[in-house]
């Protein structure tokens, strides 16, 4: 289970370092994305370990003026970085006790913020790849040479590649079916 919730676990803490700290208790943040992105984070973690973890999101409050157009939402920024912090925290606790507490300030926080977002990126390019590759298999019947490329490329991606891997990867699956550059490109394009 470890191995499964490390990556999410990494890029929760990627997001508590990236989140600016403030004395204002109310500072806010405006982002959109930036809290669905953590939701549907929380919304994935609590698929893979079969509990509701939805304490740990954000409250959405509204603000701005009377009319629509004026208003606008947003959240809490220090309620944002509690919540983060209590989740990591609890993760920590749960699977990775064994190692150094990521919230204890120590110098190794660069490298770790590094080390996050680089697997951060590597994680959506897996998942963006993965959705593609799956609507696309609906297209192919069982057996033809793109199925079989889709297949196998999308089972390698399950083994956590870096982009170059991932690369490495296509190319030679493709070549091994006979496979073109152009059908390549044309089967993992949107």
């Amino acid at each position: 289970m470890q191995e499964k919730i490390r990556p999410i676990y990494l890029q929760l803490q990627g997001y508590l370092n990236q989140l600016p700290k403030s004395e204002d208790k109310y500072a806010d943040v405006e982002t959109k994305q930036t809290w669905e992105g953590y939701h549907r984070v929380i919304d994935n973690l609590s698929e893979i370990l079969g509990e509701n973890l939805d304490d740990f999101k954000l409250e959405i409050k509204s603000g701005g003026g009377d009319s629509f157009q004026s208003r606008y939402n947003y959240v809490n920024l220090n309620n944002f970085r509690f919540q983060l912090g209590g989740l990591i925290s609890r993760l920590y606790g749960q699977y990775f006790s064994d190692e150094r507490n990521p919230l204890d300030g120590s110098p190794s926080t660069v490298i770790n913020t590094t080390q996050n977002q680089s697997q951060t990126v590597q994680l959506e390019i897996a998942i963006e790849m993965t959705e593609l590759i799956t609507k696309k298999l609906l297209n192919y019947k069982d057996g033809t040479k793109e199925r079989t490329f889709l297949e196998q490329v999308k089972d390698g991606l399950r083994g956590g590649k870096n982009v170059v891997e991932l690369i490495d990867l296509i190319l030679k699956t493709g070549a091994a079916l006979g496979l073109t550059a152009v059908n390549m490109i044309s089967l993992l394009s949107k």
